[in-house]
């Protein structure tokens, strides 16, 4: 597997912000043979999920649960968030919108994603992923899929 944070470094230590700056083919390769064992890992725990990367077409509609993302650019790897349902309905949207932080609605849809992408990442490091809850953006917590287990590797997804 392809350390995601060897790319962030390399921008680091050049005192760069090239967010175009992209990770090459086999890193990504690795990342995508990654993000389809911790789908297959959650699909068999009963969990959806779904897998996206930086080329996908962006949409207003998103499959619900586990969204599992591959990053080709900063912050690159392989990262998951939860997507409920109902943040794809007018009213969340038109709230969300007017940044009515406050609404009880918005507020229940963020608190069940924290506690959702938590239980994410507790099963999928139970099952033997190497995760880890990246803050170095300091205002949001960014979900890492870093490696599969040692008895999944080198095996063929499903």
């Amino acid at each position: 597997m392809t350390d995601p944070f060897q790319f962030s470094k390399k921008l680091l230590l050049a005192q760069r912000q090239a967010l175009e700056d992209r990770a090459p083919g086999e890193a990504v390769a690795t990342w995508v043979e990654l993000a389809n064992l911790a789908r297959a890992e959650l699909q068999r725990l009963g969990l959806p999920a779904s897998i996206s990367t930086s080329g996908d077409p962006v949409s207003l509609e998103t499959p619900p649960g586990v969204r599992i993302h591959i990053d080709d650019r900063y912050p690159y790897g392989v990262l998951f968030s939860w997507h409920a349902p109902i943040s794809d309905t007018e009213s969340f949207r038109e709230k969300l919108i007017a940044q009515k932080m406050d609404d009880p609605l918005l507020t229940q849809v963020f608190e069940v994603t924290r506690m959702m992408e938590r239980a994410v990442h507790r099963l999928l490091d139970k099952a033997g992923f190497r995760v880890f809850i990246d803050n170095s953006a300091h205002m949001y917590y960014e979900f890492r899929i870093l490696a599969a287990p040692a008895r999944l590797r080198g095996t063929k997804s499903v």
